[in-house]
């Protein structure tokens, strides 16, 4: 075979290779030429919960005394308690009632600041029940929910004031939300100990819970 007849061989061989790519493309099956372009990717999005306390102590002519805030703690049984709600069936770690809303909040004196609570305590480790100091339930602008907008999560409010209506100071160092005011069966969404705060007769501390969903 000829130079010339070599070239024209590869010439027609080449063409018809270019047909049927193009036949191909044509007809919406893919080519034979990688791309990485053509490569597809899946995304994960995380529907994560995260907590912050806000903490601020007044005297009795509404001075502040005390201010604090930080991010708290989770907690685990909260979580499964969160999946029974929206989507119903049993669960093992979710023995509170599933329909309560977790809208009261308790403090206490036994906390353990500065380590935080593990995720898998159910309630406070001291918690007051007396002298104005027991759980407070959140009602009317005290609990405000803020739907979500694109890449801002839904937020959620949760305030109470405590008084401390005894003669005598009182520590407080630990703070839960719950879903009740049981002291024993309520459950408890979330929790946070910080360095002691002393409220003498009549202070009040301010205990504001928001939480981020998404």
């Amino acid at each position: 075979m000829t130079n010339m007849q070599k070239l024209r061989s590869i010439g027609l061989y080449s063409a018809i290779v270019a047909i049927a790519v193009g036949v191909l493309a044509a007809y919406g099956l893919p080519s034979m030429v990688s791309n990485s372009a053509n490569t597809y990717t899946t995304n994960s999005q995380e529907l994560g919960m995260l907590g912050h306390v806000t903490l601020i102590v007044t005297d009795p002519q509404g001075n502040i005394k005390d201010y604090r805030q930080g991010d708290n703690t989770v907690i685990t049984t909260s979580k499964s308690c969160t999946a029974k709600i929206l989507f119903g069936g049993t669960s093992t770690l979710c023995a509170s009632p599933g329909t309560a809303t977790w809208t009261t909040i308790g403090i206490g004196s036994g906390g353990s600041p500065p380590t935080q609570p593990a995720d898998t305590v159910t309630r406070l480790v001291t918690e007051y029940s007396s002298f104005g100091l027991n759980r407070a339930a959140a009602t009317g602008t005290s609990a405000v929910l803020t739907d979500a907008s694109t890449g801002v999560g839904a937020k959620s409010v949760i305030q109470a004031t405590f008084t401390n209506t005894d003669s005598s100071s009182h520590n407080v160092n630990e703070a839960g939300l719950f879903n009740g005011t049981s002291l024993t069966t309520s459950g408890m969404f979330a929790a946070q100990t910080f360095t002691a705060i002393s409220l003498n007769q009549n202070d009040a501390l301010t205990v504001k819970w928001t939480i981020t969903v998404g």
